[in-house]
């Protein structure tokens, strides 16, 4: 083997070996993949092609220009706290009332994922019984897997829980559509 072919060949392994540990940088492997992503077109917006520099997020670290006018600390909410976002499970023990209560919660709207049929909104509704308490049932999705008209069977479960319980809301999951399929579609 000559002489140039050989010092090509050992530079070509020093090289790679400075890469490999260059490449153990999460900083320079960020750097390089936005690099190539710009280099390839695909400009996300995330970092536009002008910037010099990316920042890595562990790096950002804002310091708040917010003054508080008093050091004052209210113990408890101005006004009673309307929970209109919970999800409450069947495997939740604790005595929700008492919580609501100790933190100054006066109505808790439960947007039950797992509510889906009458006797799934009972079996929730009996251990927590309440009028500070609404749940809003989902839809059951699966319906998705029965044949027939899936549609209608999950209409009817809806309609066999609010004529029971007079439901004030239901919980729309995005889901049908994400991950969820009807038809393979």
């Amino acid at each position: 083997m000559n002489q140039t072919v050989r010092r090509i060949l050992i530079g070509l392994l020093v090289l790679s070996y400075v890469l490999l540990i260059a490449w153990a940088f999460q900083d320079v492997r960020v750097f390089t993949r936005v690099q190539i992503a710009h280099f390839l077109g695909w400009h996300s917006g995330a970092m536009p092609e002008e910037t010099e520099e990316a920042i890595a997020l562990r790096y950002f670290k804002p310091v708040s220009k917010i003054v508080p006018e008093s050091e004052n600390i209210p113990e408890y909410p101005a006004y009673p706290v309307f929970e209109f976002h919970g999800h409450l499970f069947p495997s939740y023990k604790k005595d929700l009332f008492e919580e609501m209560t100790k933190n100054h919660i006066s109505m808790f709207v439960d947007l039950a994922l797992l509510t889906t049929t009458l006797e799934k909104y009972d079996a929730l509704r009996a251990g927590h019984q309440s009028p500070r308490l609404v749940i809003f049932p989902g839809l059951n999705y699966d319906r998705l897997d029965e044949s027939g008209d899936p549609f209608q069977k999950m209409a009817d479960d809806l309609e066999a829980i609010a004529k029971a319980h007079k439901i004030k809301g239901l919980k729309l999951w995005k889901d049908l559509g994400l991950y969820r399929k009807f038809d393979g579609k």
